[in-house]
């Protein structure tokens, strides 16, 4: 893993199928841990602008603590 690019994960609370039309193609879906809940991963810079399009459009996310995007591709 330390060999990989770093990366970031982001906590997102809504269901996997509201945002999936709108996820960017180099973020990938990490896990989804309930009806309400999921985890996208990817690039740094992506993970940071799709968090800032949840917020305009009300979904709250919340940035992991990890140094990779653990479960992308």
């Amino acid at each position: 893993m330390a060999a990989l690019p770093r990366g970031s994960m982001l906590a997102v609370r809504a269901d996997y199928e509201k945002i999936a039309g709108t996820l960017p193609k180099d973020l990938s879906v990490a896990a989804i841990n309930s009806p309400g809940s999921c985890v996208i991963a990817g690039p740094v810079e992506t993970t940071d602008a799709f968090s800032k399009y949840l917020e305009q459009q009300g979904i709250s996310s919340k940035l992991l603590h990890t140094s990779h995007a653990f479960h992308s591709s």
